[in-house]
């Protein structure tokens, strides 16, 4: 059942990132990690990206406040402070 909740929830994700953005597509890579990317992730000119981590240092879960902060920007909006210490 673990590949079918993980399948379930990339596809959530990439309708969220649809429907925030307004792009009828993304590409999905899943990566095993050992490492950072940040030498990558800094050089391929992507304009906007979601990444997720399931597991292990660095995983973080945003309120739903804050999310909606990354949504409004996303969008063109603002968010004012921290809203995650709100």
């Amino acid at each position: 059942h673990g590949i079918a909740l993980l399948e379930q929830d990339v596809a959530s994700i990439v309708r969220s990132f649809g429907a925030t953005t307004g792009e009828p597509e993304a590409m999905v890579s899943l990566s095993l990690l050992r490492r950072t990317l940040c030498s990558k992730l800094h050089v391929d000119h992507v304009p906007l990206r979601v990444m997720v981590t399931y597991f292990g240092a660095g995983t973080e879960v945003l309120s739903e406040r804050a999310s909606l902060a990354v949504t409004l920007a996303a969008k063109g909006g603002y968010a004012m402070g921290d809203p995650a210490q709100a």
